[in-house]
C-alpha cells in the first residue's frame, strides 16, 4: 500500500532517490480477561465484541465488528490491517460476554499512525480493554459471518466459530 513518493536530493551522477510513504497502517485491539467463570466442571467460552469505526476528513473509511473468544483468563490481540494513516478510529466494546464487566471506558479513540522513518520501526496504533468476571453465569458462544469477494456475484459466505 505504497502510494506517495517523495524525491530525495539528486546526486552528482543525476540519480534521484525516492522514499516511499505508506498510505495505510494497522490497528491492534488487545483484550485482557482477568478471571474466567467456571460453574462446577462446566466452563463456556466468553465472547467479546468490538465495533470499529474509522473516519478521515469527516468521512467513514472503515466500519466493522470483530470478536474475541476466551476459554480461559489471559489476553488476546486482534490486528485490523490497512486503515488509512491519519484516520481517527473509535473502538467500542459492544458486548462483554454476558458475565463480565469492563474496567474503565468501553470506548477508546486513537489515530492511525505511519512508521517512524528515523528508527525504521513499525508504529502501530493500539487500544486495550480489560474485563473481570462479575460472579454471574449465563453461558455463551459466538459465530463470525465472513463474506469474501469484490462483486456481489462472486461473493462467498462462511460462518466461522471463535475469533
Amino acid at each position: 500500500n505504497i502510494a506517495q513518493s517523495t524525491p530525495a536530493e539528486a546526486t552528482s551522477d543525476s540519480t534521484v532517490e525516492f522514499t516511499n510513504k505508506p498510505e495505510h497502517a494497522p490497528l491492534e485491539i488487545t483484550k485482557e480477561l482477568v478471571d474466567k467463570e467456571q460453574v462446577g466442571s462446566r466452563t463456556d467460552p466468553a465472547t467479546f465484541v468490538f465495533q470499529i469505526e474509522a473516519k478521515k476528513a469527516g468521512n467513514t473509511v472503515f466500519s466493522d465488528v470483530r470478536s474475541m473468544v476466551f476459554t480461559e483468563a489471559g489476553s488476546q490481540t486482534i490486528r485490523v490491517e490497512d486503515l488509512p494513516i491519519g484516520a481517527t478510529v473509535t473502538v467500542t466494546e459492544v458486548y462483554a460476554g454476558g458475565n463480565y464487566t469492563i474496567s474503565g471506558s468501553g470506548t477508546i479513540n486513537t489515530t492511525i499512525i505511519a512508521d517512524d522513518p528515523a528508527t525504521d520501526e513499525n508504529e502501530i496504533a493500539k487500544v486495550s480493554f480489560t474485563n473481570k468476571y462479575d460472579d454471574t453465569w449465563s453461558g455463551g458462544g459466538s459465530v463470525n459471518n465472513h463474506i469474501a469477494g469484490e462483486d456481489e456475484a462472486e461473493q462467498t459466505f462462511a460462518q466461522e466459530s471463535g475469533n
